[in-house]
């Protein structure tokens, strides 16, 4: 958090205290903002295209091997550029199928 901040959080607790002075005492402590970075938005999402179907209902549970799978995608950043990353999963042992 960032001086304006902690001296609003500050004062929403009720404390009367100078800006410049929780500045000054973050700048002995050594205390630092932190950024925080907007989320990157990578796919925007066709409104007209019908939903996926449901076909597990939310079941995760399964009797045999190989009965059902389920996967996900992300995205990482590595390095300075931004990667995908997919799984597949089987769902009674939950191995990772690739």
């Amino acid at each position: 958090m960032g001086v304006r901040r902690v001296h609003a959080e500050l004062r929403g607790y009720g404390h009367t205290v100078n800006r410049k002075r929780v500045e000054r005492l973050m700048r002995r402590e050594g205390i630092e903002g932190r950024l925080l970075r907007r989320r990157k938005r990578t796919t925007v999402p066709d409104r007209l295209a019908p939903p996926a179907p449901d076909l597990l209902r939310c079941d995760f549970t399964a009797q045999d091997l190989d009965e059902k799978w389920c996967g996900d995608i992300t995205h990482v950043q590595v390095g300075g550029v931004w990667l995908y990353l997919a799984c597949v999963l089987e769902i009674r042992s939950r191995r990772l199928l690739g």
